[in-house]
């Protein structure tokens, strides 16, 4: 076996191939992993919080309905009466049957207010509802 002896004139490198590699993996797992919008930081709801845990069945379809510490209405961002509200449920169920519905309210909002907005779902005929609270650091 031939032993290579090194010379003073040969400078030890270092192989930073494994290291990029690795650096580009952990970029593109943080990437993935990273949401870059979160379209709840952008409202201006402070669910109420519970305890325990809440599922929700996906829907082939889900509006959005968000009632504001102010009393307004929106359905997927657009202001909206209740009357509209109602109205636009109504004509969304007969498009899609399967649609369901979201409602975020502020955990200011007045009890009434929000069996209002619920009345107001539910007469438009979709089953779907779910209500939006805090758990466990996920909005749902």
């Amino acid at each position: 076996m031939a032993i290579k002896i090194a010379s003073s004139d040969e400078l030890p490198t270092i192989n930073m191939t494994p290291m990029i590699d690795v650096v580009f993996l952990l970029i593109i797992y943080f990437m993935v992993g990273t949401k870059f919008t979160d379209p709840e930081s952008q409202l201006q709801l402070n669910l109420p919080r519970v305890q325990g845990s809440a599922s929700t069945d996906p829907a082939a379809q889900r509006r959005w309905v968000n009632v504001y510490r102010n009393g307004t209405l929106t359905v997927d961002g657009q202001p909206v009466s209740l009357a509209q509200l109602q109205q636009t449920l109504r004509s969304d169920k007969s498009i899609n049957p399967q649609i369901g519905v979201v409602v975020r309210g502020d955990g200011q909002v007045t009890h009434q207010w929000m069996m209002q907005v619920m009345n107001a779902v539910s007469e438009s005929g979709i089953d779907a509802v779910r209500m939006a609270v805090v758990n466990g650091g996920s909005n749902y």
